[in-house]
């Protein structure tokens, strides 16, 4: 997921340059380029679209490959941008918010209009097709090749964290993820210790019914499926043993360690 050109249109009309590097300053976008400074309307900042979308369209009339036809700035690869709208995501080291889609205008279809379709033909090709609008969140200098990468929520690297530590089998690691004293319950434990009633509290009561799941020919492996992320809370959605779908409920303490947490098994 990588920054595969870049480019700036230094006025209104003119012709783009493409650039190998180039800076932006937080609010106000690419130093140099027409919109610098400009906020006529939402996302002026910068425009991203993706490579693979300008390849099939000019591959799809027979046109000549040229990523800069569509006169956005900066052109993505193996990035799916539709799906960072609203989110903030990373460019290099500079933070960006994706705010609308960069939707076709008819002057876009008279660029790229010819005898084989029409102005209004090319704008409805590209409908959800024409890359990102995105506000610039923290200055920089971005250059080709730079990663772009969606800024993951700190709850959702807990549950990376959370499912990496089971699959390593690494029970001190899981247990570092909790408050002393955290309470957890789960209806395996209740079959398992009647007793308990499903409950257990600790660390030292939770490493002794967790140690079983890393005997010796339990091939435990959770496969992540998705994370759904809340007020302090978190759940993430998972396939556990014999892909058995589970669901495991978080509640963060103030120290952002768990507090309590419930396993739920479809």
């Amino acid at each position: 997921m990588i920054i595969e050109r870049i480019y700036t249109s230094p006025a209104s009309g003119g012709t783009q340059v493409e650039q190998t590097s180039v800076e932006f300053i937080a609010g106000s976008g690419i130093r140099g380029d027409r919109y610098f400074g400009r906020h006529d309307e939402p996302g002026q900042n910068v425009t991203l679209i993706e490579a693979e979308e300008i390849e099939a369209f000019l591959e799809a009339h027979g046109r000549r490959h040229d990523f800069g036809v569509t006169h956005r700035n900066l052109v993505t690869r193996g990035v799916r941008l539709n799906e960072l709208v609203g989110k903030e995501f990373m460019v290099g080291t500079v933070r960006m918010l994706g705010v609308e889609l960069c939707e076709p205008c008819l002057g876009l279809g008279k660029m790229l209009a010819d005898e084989a379709v029409s102005p209004d033909g090319v704008v409805k090709l590209l409908v959800h097709r024409a890359g990102l609008r995105a506000d610039v969140l923290s200055g920089g200098v971005v250059s080709r090749g730079a990663v772009v990468q969606e800024e993951q929520h700190p709850l959702e690297a807990f549950a990376s964290d959370w499912l990496a530590a089971w699959n390593a089998h690494d029970l001190d690691r899981i247990l570092e993820l909790y408050e002393p004293d955290f309470e957890f319950s789960s209806p395996v434990l209740a079959k398992r210790i009647p007793e308990s009633r499903g409950h257990l509290r600790g660390k030292e009561s939770a490493r002794a019914y967790w140690s079983a799941a890393f005997s010796p020919g339990v091939n435990l492996h959770f496969v992540h499926v998705a994370t759904f992320v809340g007020v302090g809370s978190l759940v993430v959605h998972y396939k556990g043993l014999r892909d058995k779908l589970c669901a495991e409920f978080f509640e963060f303490g103030p120290s952002g360690k768990v507090r309590r947490s419930s396993a739920h098994e479809g």
